[in-house]
Order: structure tokens, then sequence, then C-alpha cells
């Protein structure tokens, strides 16, 4: 373990109970895709292996694979996709319960589709806007670089240092 994983674990840990959108920025092997298989194999809901996490709902992740060549369709059809298997296995007494399963959308290297020319990422602006966003969905994206603004400021930005810039993190 070292800080930048403790970190990345904790703040999706929130988001993700909370519904939140999080983009977690870093260079490779900053442990981004690491915490998020971590926390997600952890949470299990009730089935979870750790007391603390049979308090939260299981994750239910949709991965995403983002490249220069997504298109705004696709994106769309992701939400589309996920919305529609939540609908149909989340009802209304779930959700007012707090009882429901959390539908995780990872969309890995969304900086990708950050610089196609085809701005796929333009429905984030739609998706992630507060009248409609849903109790049960949950989103991360990954990147190695920061996004436009307007994604990034809808939700937690998590910027994570480089390890060679904290010695102290290395050894510990």
């Amino acid at each position: 373990e070292n800080r930048p994983l403790r970190d990345n674990i904790f703040l999706l840990f929130v988001a993700i109970n909370l519904n939140i959108p999080i983009f977690i920025i870093g260079k490779p092997g900053s442990s981004k895709t690491l915490s998020v298989n971590l926390l997600q194999k952890e949470m299990d809901g009730k089935y979870s292996k750790k007391n603390f996490f049979k308090k939260y709902p299981p994750i239910y992740r949709t991965w995403f694979q983002g490249s220069e060549l997504t298109t705004p369709q696709e994106v769309e059809n992701l939400f589309d996709s996920v919305e529609k298997k939540a609908k149909k296995n989340v009802n209304n007494n779930d959700i007012n319960s707090g009882q429901h399963p959390i539908y995780l959308i990872f969309f890995d290297e969304i900086g990708l589709c950050e610089i196609s020319d085809k701005k796929p990422l333009k429905i984030l602006n739609f998706k992630f806007e507060y009248e409609s966003k849903q109790d049960y969905l949950s989103f991360i994206g990954i990147s190695n670089w920061v996004l436009d603004a307007s994604k990034m400021n809808r939700g937690f930005t998590l910027c994570v240092p480089e390890l060679h810039e904290n010695l102290d993190d290395m050894k510990e």
C-alpha cells in the first residue's frame, strides 16, 4: 500500500456510494485501475468478506475502454444499456430504502476520447447534470492526463502525484 492507492480507494468509495462522478488522473502505474478493481472486489454487499463492506450495497461494474475512435453514440449506448439493466433489476422500494445495488460505469482511458475529433464525451455534460442523475448509477473515469474542465467540475477529480515526487511514500 502507498498513499496514492489509499487516496484512490477512499475517494472512490465515497464517490461510488454517493453517486458522484469521479475522475482519477495520473500517470501509468499510479494505481488507478488497481484501486477500482480492489474496491469492486470487496464491495459485494451482504456477501462481502469484510464486515465493514457488508453495510454497503454491492457494485455491478460495466467496463468501457475509451479510444480516439470512440463515437458519441457508443458513449450514449453505454449509459443507456447500464440504465436499462439497472431499471430492470432495481425497484422503487429498493431505491427508497437505500438497499439497491450500485451500477458502476468504469470508463477506462477517458482521456483518449477527450482528444477525439468526434467529441464523444459531450453527452457526459447532460448525464452528470443533477436532474439527470440516477440514484443507482455511479461513474468512474480514469485518464493519464487532465480532461476538459466542463467535465471534471461535474464530479470529484483526483490527480494522483507521481511516486518519485514523494520518496517517503516509496519507502513506506
